[in-house]
């Protein structure tokens, strides 16, 4: 590797070090790794970043890159010194120096990976906030990130009404009820927790499962994995992805291979991305440099207060605010059928009242989950010594003032996104039920031009196509609307995965089926056919019929496509 005058230095023995590098190696940019006691005066003088990998003895390595660094000439800027710690900030660090000559970071590996896990693979993946679904979300295990995904997912799981709720299944669960306890006391008042023993896990009355992760030792994890998702299907009914931990594993395979469920983590090495991410918290900037605006604009200075810092000033616990809110401005999207698009595609948007205050909600419910989590409790006076905050308690019994705080957060999501280049707009569903059309070039040609109509229909739309996948048609039309509309897939299941793939009559169309599979944003778990005709009644705004089917009740609008007879016809102004 050529390095260049100032790499990035990663010091550190240990599998985090390992993961850092081969970040940075796959993305060709500098870096050099020293084991531990291999810095020198040079090194850190010339450094512009050095990453502390988990050390040992987080004191002592601290204090020895701030004597190191005594020397550094005063015309460089301050080194961008990173502690990348496991667990929570270490206790009894050395003060940094007051030279300025070092700007300290801490970087908590496992919450920053569950964030980062919970961004790629979102908690509404597996299940429809607008249908009458709550999320439901099955842990496996206590091997890191275990304790930080709940965390995390605590704080993400508020969509609308619906109870959130956590299904933990170890070998010993009172012993893991104890520790999550002592982690997160308040996490019963922001959702429902639930311990059951790994090996038979009880299901009982919850919901379905709308997602699992399995935090269990690699060597094992894919057995149990593989059972947990046996036993969900065999108590439910329903097949959720399952993301599997495989360490420092490098999945290998054909597509053809794949259960369709299975999905391959890294904790470490999406920790390695985020930290390593230029930009990463680009959103939630976005929305501190907003509040430092608005602030002065009501003729405040920000700098006074410690919430208006600037963002490489503000204290941790603002940044994280910052961040959480940022971090739920998806599952707000997801509430409300919306997408981001690039800026320059898409008219103004704005949410309409009701959807306002069913967010403002929503945001609540988020923002008190998130104080729950880090010890508030409710008390009539606000005390931050003692973490007691006046309202933690329902939407319904705020004052207007408070509420307008909460509707605040959710009429500034636009223009948060604009600031960030992305605009909004609303999905329009098209729904496919079951057809028997083939995939010839007449079916293809009308298939294309429905899509193109659609497209000129509703400019200011985004496309989502809602199908079974199990059949040829629906897969044309679902590969189609991908690669030629930007559309999104919302994977509708009647019927367990495993039972769909098995039904398929070949190899080509299997793995036609799992291509599509992989690229779904959604997986909704329904109750056989009537549940699916129950879904297209009620969520599918456009359906796409083939010849003569018969429809369901609604929606008014529907499109019929017919290659032996009328070609395509439209049930509404087109």
């Amino acid at each position: 590797m050529a390095f260049f005058a100032n790499p990035t230095l990663i010091v550190g023995a240990g599998p985090v070090a390992a993961a850092l590098t081969r970040r940075l190696g796959a993305e060709g940019r500098a870096y050099r790794r020293l084991d531990p006691g291999g810095l020198t005066r040079r090194l850190v003088e010339r450094a512009e970043t050095l990453i502390l990998a988990d050390p040992d003895d987080p004191a002592e390595a601290l204090a020895e890159v701030f004597d190191l660094s005594a020397a550094r000439p005063a015309r460089q800027p301050a080194l961008r010194l990173v502690l990348a710690h496991g667990g929570t900030w270490p206790a009894d660090l050395p003060q940094v120096p007051e030279v300025g000559r070092v700007r300290l970071e801490g970087f908590a590996l496992e919450a920053q990976a569950a964030r980062a896990l919970l961004a790629a693979h979102p908690l509404h993946a597996g299940f429809d906030p607008r249908g009458d679904q709550a999320p439901h979300l099955l842990i496996a295990g206590t091997a890191p990130p275990a304790l930080a995904l709940l965390g995390q997912a605590i704080r993400l799981a508020h969509y609308g009404e619906a109870r959130p709720v956590f299904t933990l299944a170890v070998e010993a669960p009172q012993d893991w009820q104890a520790q999550v306890r002592a982690a997160y006391p308040q996490a019963h008042q922001a959702c429902t927790l639930n311990f059951v023993a790994l090996a038979t896990p009880d299901l009982g009355p919850a919901p379905p499962i709308t997602g699992a992760w399995v935090c269990l030792d690699p060597q094992v994890g894919l057995d149990a994995a593989g059972h947990l998702a046996e036993r969900v299907l065999a108590v439910q009914g329903v097949a959720p992805p399952v993301y599997l931990e495989v360490g420092d594993a490098i999945p290998a395979g054909d597509l053809e291979d794949w259960d369709g469920q299975t999905v391959p983590v890294s904790w470490r090495a999406a920790a390695a991305a985020a930290l390593l991410a230029t930009g990463g918290d680009h959103l939630a900037q976005v929305i501190h440099d907003h509040y430092r605006d608005t602030t002065e604009a009501q003729g405040r200075d920000p700098a006074l207060e410690p919430a208006g810092q600037p963002w490489d000033r503000l204290d941790g616990s603002y940044r994280d605010a910052s961040c959480q809110q940022a971090a739920h401005l998806w599952a707000k999207l997801a509430a409300t059928d919306c997408r981001p698009i690039p800026l320059a595609e898409a008219p103004a948007f704005a949410f309409a009242p009701l959807e306002v205050e069913r967010l403002a909600q929503v945001e609540h419910r988020r923002w008190a989950a998130d104080r729950y989590l880090n010890g508030w409790t409710y008390a009539p006076t606000r005390d931050n010594a003692l973490r007691h905050h006046p309202q933690l308690i329902p939407y319904a019994d705020l004052s207007e003032a408070m509420k307008d705080l909460d509707r605040y957060v959710v009429r500034l999501v636009p223009t948060l996104l604009a600031r960030s280049g992305l605009a909004l707009v609303r999905g329009l569903i098209l729904g496919l039920g079951p057809s028997p059309l083939n995939t010839g070039r007449a079916v293809r040609r009308l298939a294309e031009a429905c899509l193109r109509r659609l497209a000129e229909r509703f400019p200011d739309r985004g496309l989502v196509v809602a199908t079974t996948l199990g059949d040829p048609f629906a897969r044309l039309v679902a590969a189609l609307a991908l690669d030629h509309f930007d559309a999104a897939l919302w994977l509708l299941c009647p019927e367990p995965l495993p039972d769909l793939l098995a039904a398929q009559p070949g190899a080509t169309a299997r793995r036609d089926l799992l291509g599509l599979v992989a690229r779904a944003e959604r997986r909704i778990a329904l109750t056989g056919p009537e549940g699916l005709d129950a879904w297209l009644r009620t969520r599918a705004q456009v359906l796409l019929l083939p010849g003569a089917a018969q429809a369901p009740a609604a929606p008014a609008r529907q499109v019929r496509l017919d290659p032996a007879g009328a070609g395509l016809s439209w049930g509404f102004d087109y």
